[in-house]
C-alpha cells in the first residue's frame, strides 16, 4: 500500500492518519486498551490482511515473542531472566497472529524490569517517567524490528492511545532513526 491507499482506507474508517517522514516502514495504530474490543480489533486485522507485514508489533505483548509459523514462544533478551516464557496460548494477539500467519514482537519493558529499576507495579500507567521510559523502548523495539524486515512490506505496531499523541517519547526515537511511520488514532 502507498501513502494515497492508506489515506483512503483511513478515510473509509472514518480515521485521520498521521504521516511522519518519508516512505512507510510501520502503521501505528493507536487504540483504546481498556476497551479493547472488536471496534479497535476488527479494522487492525483488516489492514494486516492487506499489508501482510512480517512483524506485528504489540504494546500488550510486553517483552514477549510469538511466531506462528512455528508456533515458539519467545521472550526478549532484556527480560529473559526474570520472566515467564510464555503469554496465554489462546489470547487475542496469538489467535490473531495464527489466523494470519504472523510474527508477534512485544514491545514494551516488564514488570520485572520495573522493579529492577526500583518502580512500583502501581506506577506502571501512572508515572510520567515510566511512560517517557516505555515509549523510549516502545520507539527501539520498533526500529529494531523495522531492521530485521526482509521485505518493503511495512510493520505494523498496536500501541494504547496516549503512546501516539504529539508529546510520545516515541516519536522522537522514531524520527532520529529516519523511519517514515503512520499513526491512525482509533478513538478519535
Amino acid at each position: 500500500m502507498n501513502k494515497k491507499e492508506i489515506q483512503e482506507w483511513c478515510e473509509g474508517k472514518g480515521y485521520e492518519p498521521e504521516f511522519n517522514g518519508e516512505g512507510i516502514d510501520v502503521i501505528i495504530f493507536g487504540e483504546e486498551h481498556a476497551r479493547t474490543n472488536e471496534k479497535f480489533r476488527k479494522p487492525q486485522k483488516e489492514l494486516t490482511a492487506i499489508v501482510k507485514p512480517e512483524f506485528l508489533l504489540h504494546e500488550r505483548a510486553s517483552v514477549k515473542t510469538y511466531d506462528s509459523k512455528t508456533r515458539h514462544y519467545g521472550i526478549a533478551p532484556e527480560s529473559r531472566a526474570n520472566f515467564s516464557k510464555e503469554f496465554d496460548p489462546y489470547s487475542s494477539i496469538i489467535k490473531w497472529a495464527d489466523e494470519q500467519g504472523l510474527y508477534v514482537a512485544g514491545i514494551d519493558i516488564s514488570l520485572a524490569e520495573l522493579k529492577r529499576k526500583k518502580f512500583r507495579n502501581e506506577d506502571y500507567y501512572e508515572s510520567e517517567i515510566i511512560n517517557q521510559h516505555r515509549e523510549k523502548r516502545m520507539g527501539k523495539r520498533i526500529i529494531e524490528y523495522n531492521a530485521k524486515r526482509t521485505t518493503i512490506k511495512p510493520n505494523v505496531s498496536i500501541v494504547g492511545q496516549y503512546h501516539i499523541l504529539a508529546r510520545s517519547a516515541i516519536h522522537p526515537v522514531l524520527q532520529k532513526a529516519k523511519l517514515g511511520y503512520i499513526t491512525i488514532d482509533q478513538t478519535r
